[in-house]
Parts: C-alpha cells; sequence; structure tokens
C-alpha cells in the first residue's frame, strides 16, 4: 500500500488562503406529539435562547491511533482568541459506541418464558451517522470501482458499531439518496451493486479537455505553415488566440465546479438538523481548485516566452472561495469531510500523455512539472474540504481498506467539547482553537463556526425534510392545498394550514392570548429545480376562552406560484416563543 501526501511545494504552487468558517448551535429535541409518533424517529433539532457550540476532537498518538482516557480538564478551547469554559464534555469510544448498538435489541438467544426488559432509548446524540456521497459527476468509472469494493467492508463495520449509513449519488440529475438511513446490511450490499450499472460521468471532463486540446493543435498547425512562422514565432503569434481557448476550457471548468459545488452544499444542509456524529466520505477523481490550471500550464510550456500571459490566469479562474462556502457550511452543520481520491496513485497523467504531440515540426512533451501542478491542482480542494472540518484526506491509495477504518476509528472515537456561546445569530464566522496540556497527543478538529441565523437553518432543514423523505410535526399541524390562476401561465398553489391551540406557546395579553409562527416554503419539480424559498411571519391572537371561532385552531396561509406539472413542497412551520419546528412534505400536481 502506497501513501504520498501532497507536498509543501505543490501546495505553495497551487494553494491560496482559505476563508475559514463553520458552526453549531445549542440543540434540543421537542417531544414528539401523539399525531407524530407513527413517523420516523426525529431527526431534526431545534434551537433554544442558549446556544451551545459544540467541537468534535479527534485524539491520537503519532501513528494514528485514538488515544482514550482523556478529560475535560486536558483540554483547552479557544472562541475568536479568547478562552472559553467547556460546559458540556462526552467522551465516545469503542466500548461505549460497542456498548450502545448492543443495547438496540435484546440477544436473539434469550429464551422466550424469560420476559426481557426494553432498553432505555438510546440518545440520538450519541448515535454516529455515515454518509457516502459519489459524486458520479467527478468520477472515472475504474476508480469507483476501486473505492466501492472497500465501502462494501467498511459500511458493515459501521453498522456493526451502531452507526446509520446511509449512500447519496449526485449526477446531472441532482442529489438523491440511494440509500436512505439504515442499518440493514443487504440493503448496503443492494445499493452498492446498482452504482456500477451508472454513468461515471467523469469522462465527459476528458471529451472537453481533449476537445480544447485538438483546437490548440489546430491554431498552432495552422499558423506555422505560414511563411516565417516557426516554433517560437508561431507561439508569439497565435499566444492570445491559444490563450482563448484555454479561458473557455476554464469557464467550463468553473461551472463544472459549481454544479459540484451545489450538490454537496445541498447534501450538507440537508444534515443541518441531524443529532450526533455527523461523517461524510466524498468520493470523487478530484476537484480543480483553479479551473483550467493544467492546460495554463501546458500552453506556458510549449510557448515559454508567453508564459506570463498564460500563468496570469491562475487567479482569474480561482474555485478556492466556492469550496470554502462548503467547509462554512459543513462547519456550521457539524459535518465532517472525508475525501476519497478514488482515481488512484498515478504518477503520469493521462492529460500529459495525450498532450504528447508535434508543434511547428517539433515533438513537444511537457515538463514533469505540469504534470505535478495538474496533480495537486485536483487534491488540492479534497484536502481543503478534509482539514478545514477535521476529516482525513485520504490521496495517492490505491486500497482504501486501511483508510477507511481509520474512518470508521473516527465516527467512535471522539470528544466532545460544548460551550455556552454569546452569540446570537449574527451570522458572522468565528474561530476556533482547541489545545491540549499533554504534549504526546495529536488533534484534530474544525476550525470555525458560523452563528447562523435562524432563517437559514430553517431552510436546510426544510430541504432536508424534502432530500430525506421525513416528516416531523411535533405542532401537529394539517395542511389543506388549493390552487388558483396566476401570472404567465403559473398558477397560485395555497397552502391553508391548521394548528391546535394546545401545540402553540401563546402569551397572555388583556382578555387575548398572542403568539407568532414563522413559515418557510419551498418547492422542487421533477428536473429537481427549486423554487425561491418563501418566507413569512404571522401573528397569531386568540381568545382566551375555548371553543371560540376557529375550533380551538390557529388558521394560517401561505402560497407559492408554480408552472404546470409535479411538485413536492416542503413547509417549516416554526413556533417563535419554544422554537418548536413542524416539518411537512406535500405533493401537488399543478394544473396546465
Amino acid at each position: 500500500m502506497v501513501r504520498k501526501s501532497i507536498s509543501i511545494l505543490s501546495l505553495a504552487l497551487i494553494l491560496l488562503p482559505w476563508l475559514l468558517t463553520a458552526e453549531q448551535e445549542a440543540s434540543t429535541q421537542q417531544p414528539p406529539s401523539t399525531q407524530d409518533t407513527a413517523t420516523v424517529p426525529s431527526l431534526f433539532t431545534d434551537s433554544v435562547a442558549v446556544r451551545v457550540v459544540n467541537v468534535e476532537v479527534f485524539a491520537t498518538d503519532k501513528k494514528g491511533n485514538p488515544i482514550h482516557g482523556l478529560t475535560q480538564e486536558d483540554f483547552e478551547l479557544y472562541e475568536d482568541g479568547q478562552q472559553v469554559e467547556i460546559t458540556h464534555f462526552f467522551a465516545s469510544t469503542d466500548a461505549t459506541v460497542s456498548s450502545a448498538a448492543s443495547k438496540q435489541t435484546p440477544p436473539s438467544d434469550t429464551p422466550t418464558a424469560i420476559e426481557v426488559t426494553a432498553p432505555p432509548p438510546q440518545d440520538p446524540s450519541k448515535i454516529p451517522s455515515v454518509v457516502v456521497y459519489i459524486d458520479n459527476l467527478n468520477l472515472r468509472k475504474a476508480g469507483r470501482m476501486r473505492v466501492l469494493a472497500d465501502l462494501g467492508t467498511f459500511l458493515e463495520s459501521s453498522i456493526d458499531h451502531g452507526s446509520r449509513v446511509m449512500i447519496v449519488i449526485h449526477g446531472r440529475d441532482g442529489v438523491r439518496p440511494l440509500l436512505a438511513p439504515s442499518d440493514d446490511k443487504g440493503k448496503v450490499t443492494e445499493a452498492l451493486k446498482s452504482i456500477q450499472s451508472m454513468t461515471a460521468e467523469g469522462f465527459r471532463l476528458d471529451l472537453d479537455r481533449r476537445a480544447a486540446m485538438r483546437e490548440i493543435l489546430y491554431i498552432f498547425e495552422k499558423n506555422s505553415s505560414l511563411p516565417g512562422r516557426a516554433d517560437a514565432g508561431t507561439c508569439e503569434a497565435t499566444a492570445r488566440e491559444l490563450n482563448l481557448v484555454a479561458e473557455n476550457y476554464a469557464r467550463n471548468v468553473m461551472n463544472h465546479n459549481e454544479a459540484s459545488a451545489n450538490g454537496l452544499s445541498i447534501m450538507v444542509g440537508a444534515l443541518a438538523g441531524w443529532p450526533g456524529l455527523k461523517s461524510l466520505i466524498y468520493v470523487s477523481d478530484g476537484l480543480p481548485q483553479f479551473a483550467g490550471t493544467g492546460l495554463f500550464s501546458y500552453l506556458a510550456d510549449l510557448c515559454p516566452r508567453s508564459s506570463g500571459l498564460f500563468m496570469t490566469n491562475f487567479s482569474r479562474f480561482d474555485s478556492s472561495r466556492t469550496f470554502d462556502r462548503i467547509t462554512s457550511q459543513a462547519n456550521a452543520n457539524q459535518v465532517t469531510l472525508h475525501t476519497l481520491e478514488a482515481r488512484g496513485l498515478t504518477t503520469f497523467s493521462i492529460d500529459s500523455v495525450e498532450s504528447v504531440g508535434r508543434f511547428g515540426g517539433r515533438t513537444f512533451t511537457p515538463t514533469p512539472g505540469n504534470d505535478r501542478i495538474r496533480t495537486a491542482n485536483l487534491q488540492s480542494t479534497l484536502f481543503q474540504l478534509a482539514e478545514d472540518t477535521g476529516g482525513r484526506a485520504v490521496l495517492n491509495a490505491n486500497d482504501f481498506a486501511l483508510d477507511l477504518e481509520k474512518i470508521g476509528s473516527d465516527t467512535r472515537n471522539y470528544y466532545s467539547l460544548g460551550f455556552t456561546t454569546r452569540q446570537r445569530g449574527d451570522g458572522r464566522v468565528h474561530r476556533l482553537r482547541v489545545e491540549t496540556t499533554q504534549s504526546k497527543v495529536r488533534i484534530r478538529h474544525r476550525v470555525s463556526y458560523r452563528d447562523k441565523p435562524v432563517e437559514e437553518t430553517l431552510v436546510e432543514r426544510a430541504l432536508g425534510a424534502l432530500i430525506f423523505d421525513l416528516e416531523h410535526n411535533p405542532l401537529a399541524a394539517k395542511v389543506e392545498i388549493s390552487q388558483a390562476p396566476g401570472e404567465a401561465g403559473d398558477s397560485e398553489v395555497r397552502l391553508r394550514i391548521s394548528i391546535p391551540q394546545d401545540k402553540l406557546a401563546l402569551l397572555p395579553v388583556a382578555d387575548q392570548r398572542q403568539g407568532k409562527l414563522r413559515l418557510v416554503l419551498t418547492a422542487r419539480d421533477a428536473d429537481n429545480k427549486m423554487t425561491p424559498i418563501k418566507q413569512k411571519f404571522i401573528p397569531v391572537v386568540m381568545a382566551n376562552e375555548a371553543g371560540t371561532e376557529g375550533g380551538g385552531e390557529a388558521q394560517l396561509e401561505i402560497g407559492i406560484a408554480l408552472p404546470p406539472g409535479a411538485h413536492e413542497l416542503v413547509l417549516a412551520i416554526r413556533d417563535e416563543i419554544t422554537a418548536s419546528t413542524s416539518y411537512l412534505r406535500r405533493t401537488v400536481q399543478v394544473d396546465g
């Protein structure tokens, strides 16, 4: 098994400073209502006035083995450079996770004549979640097959240790769960097997690159045939034309990066309300931090006198801020990102091999430096996503079993440090630093958090309900849907919502009781396109006497304009006094 980390020199050439961002807010679970007992166990938690920021810390020795037995006194925690008091502390080990998992069902050989007392429900915050995210947009089939073989064993082991696991696919049709949260090994095997027949769409990137290379060769050869145009002369005469080809290619890569980031953002956002440690394993062949860098570097090798023109494009097509947004969101939602480079160990990239050709009567071969820059460029984003969120980046590996085993160990062996923050949804980034008083202990953790506004949290969790096909209805809300003609061929879809009085927090004011609700509504069509988020604040005023108008229910309405076709609606209803929130899904066929 071969391991090779990104060299400091390569990173210096490729990486720009990163924005470090994150967030985790205090949360508490609302008790389910009687109407909600038939739904799946709640994976959503809701904010209250006091916010606790939790930071997972992975402590290991120099060989990467987890260190147990540390106490709260062994850590120091800093927010924006100021030491804060650790008010919440939890140590998770293989032993505690296995013990919790064993309590979920009685042993199968328990005699039926003996009454077995059911164990108390497991604390959801102690159940780790493992999400495998297969980015088909950035995978080739060979690399994907290499990873899938080891993922099966890893996920089965995760289930044995009490984790809930799921598998998500990202392709041209967007993000969709292939395996909902499950502990069924048979379903895991079935899901992984189904991936093998899916299109690994990374080859489209290769086609774009080859098309750009053919155009460069055509331009070079066309001009070199003119009198007085050979080698250097041809480069100088065609530099701007060659540069334009590379720029167009870089713009396509930038758009591709944005699509990749958007898919990952949707998934990270959907995990916002899940309790417990959340580990997302991102599988791809790499993501270029600087779009088109390999091609600009290639042209600089081909035409050294014009290298300045080509190399200045590095900073113009920088995608680092796009992926900074992902690490910020992951840290905000307490999601640890682990990245797997599926393409494996490479010594000479296919792009460079295909770039060998005849230009102006001479055979040109790119320098090894061009190949190193391209490789480091693909790996740097994977490194960034993992490093900034406290995860592991698995690069240049042909066998993933050992690295996946270490990732699995992280999901079970960690320390959770919590502190009460003075922030109240200011939306700003706050730096985090953890130090240990134990000199031989190495630690990893997320480097910051962002104090998310409430509306952002509601939107993310509403999208999570849409993706995971989940409902959570502590407010016992009922919804009636109607349609009316709208503008420009759209229809106005109206939602009439009823909530029992006894589910709301209403404060006495004179002879009335008053409260306030926040509604967040969005929809997704058959092509996975989302409508703009609608948000509405509605005051609730009820008479003190029971049985008054409305039958003891609060009546609310919200509407959204939708084009003809099938749509999935997601509605979040939040009681602004208690922060109790219902997340509901409905399907509507909009008339044409």
